[in-house]
């Protein structure tokens, strides 16, 4: 099994098999001085979450059909990704 940052691993002894998941506070895993801020005004949620997945190695799996018109205003600094 290969873990990715943010995730981490659990053994379940009466199963006997590891699980992967995320780890309880993601935390931004690209160097600060490569981080541009997260600053969007009125963007396509798409665009948001390529850069939350960017900044923070994961994965966001959402209806793009179902978003295509929703937009959304918001800034994140240093926060880890359940803090917004």
């Amino acid at each position: 099994m290969i873990l990715t940052p943010n995730q981490k691993v659990t053994f379940t002894k009466i199963e006997e098999r590891l699980k992967r998941s995320l780890i309880e506070k993601p935390v931004i895993i690209i160097p600060q001085h490569d981080l541009q801020q997260m600053e969007y005004e009125e963007a396509a949620i798409s665009t948001i979450f390529k850069g939350i997945e960017k900044a923070y190695g994961v994965e966001i799996v959402f209806d793009e059909e179902n978003l295509k018109k929703c937009e959304l205003t918001m800034t994140m600094k240093n926060e880890t990704l359940f803090e917004n």
